[in-house]
């Protein structure tokens, strides 16, 4: 009975922490229709679109938990879009986030490093893709490509309930690793110049055979990010940034918990030491946490204002 009342204590208690406090940076323009109609998952305007080539955004919504990413969207979406920065605090159920493509590792440095451990991957050039293509060599470095590509992810510290990819989940998703691994090396050889290569390898997901594989890989790991560690100081493979590709209103498990405006040029305007920029709430409260950060990070103090 005591073994079955911890495992149930155990579940609450994951269940808890999988629902997290996340930011969203936009622009007060776009925050209009936000407010309205909730996050939903393919809108006509955003900021990473297609117009950005090879970093537009999949379909979703993005969030992090680094205050400094979402100030640092709110000032790029104000760019283009006009109005002040806005940030959106909201509760998301992590176990149904997919990963943000910019933390899933690519496959070209797996790949380089499978054909030969002294070649770079800007040195995996499309005269060798299509060589390997048709060398008895071409399984076994796929094979191992994936070998490594597993091992680099799983190499990252975890926590209680953090499982690394073996046994089942390894299996779902060991096809859909080969299938990107392979799109690439043929994608790659479809290039015509090596020396045009670089970028190919740079911004893969230009390429939509290419967007195509990552995306089906994302959706095979979802929920996988609320068992990452969070490192602050990790650029790649943590939890800190998630995609949500359901709308997301004001109830439910996703729920928006509150918005906040404040001047674009708050640099510009605020830097004397009794200055204190303008944050006005127009929906909801402004968490702690933000606020710590926002002092500790930006370096600005603040003044709450109640629309």
């Amino acid at each position: 009975m005591a073994d079955r009342f911890s495992i149930i204590q155990e579940v609450q208690k994951f269940l808890t922490e999988a629902k997290e406090l996340y930011f969203h940076g936009t622009s007060s323009n776009l925050a209009k229709n936000i407010l309205s109609q909730g996050f939903t998952p393919d809108p006509k305007q955003k900021v990473w679109s297609q117009d950005k080539g090879h970093l537009a955004s999949f379909v979703g919504s993005y969030f992090t938990q680094n205050v400094v990413t979402a100030i640092s969207s709110a000032s790029g979406a104000v760019k283009k879009f006009g109005g002040d920065c806005a940030i959106f605090f909201v509760q998301l159920e992590t176990r149904t986030g997919l990963y943000d493509e910019d933390d899933i590792t690519d496959v070209s440095y797996q790949v380089s490093q499978a054909y030969k451990d002294t070649v770079s991957r800007n040195n995996f050039v499309p005269s060798i893709a299509r060589g390997l293509l048709k060398s008895d060599k071409y399984k076994s470095v796929v094979d191992l490509a994936i070998t490594k590509w597993v091992s680099y992810y799983n190499k990252y510290d975890r926590g209680e309930y953090q499982q690394k990819l073996a046994g089942p989940a390894l299996s779902r998703l060991e096809p859909l690793l080969r299938k990107w691994i392979e799109t690439y090396i043929l994608e790659l050889s479809k290039v015509k110049d090596d020396f045009d290569s670089e970028r190919f390898s740079a911004y893969p997901n230009a390429n939509p055979a290419m967007r195509k594989a990552v995306n089906n890989v994302m959706n095979a790991m979802r929920g996988e990010v609320s068992r990452r560690e969070k490192k602050p100081d990790s650029l790649h493979l943590g939890g800190l940034n998630i995609r949500i590709d359901s709308p997301i209103g004001f109830r439910g498990s996703n729920r928006i918990l509150g918005l906040v405006t404040y001047p674009s040029d708050f640099r510009k305007d605020y830097n004397n030491d009794d200055d204190y920029v303008p944050f006005t709430v127009h929906y909801g409260e402004v968490p702690k946490k933000f606020l710590a950060a926002w002092e500790n990070r930006m370096g600005y103090r603040y003044k709450l204002i109640k629309k």
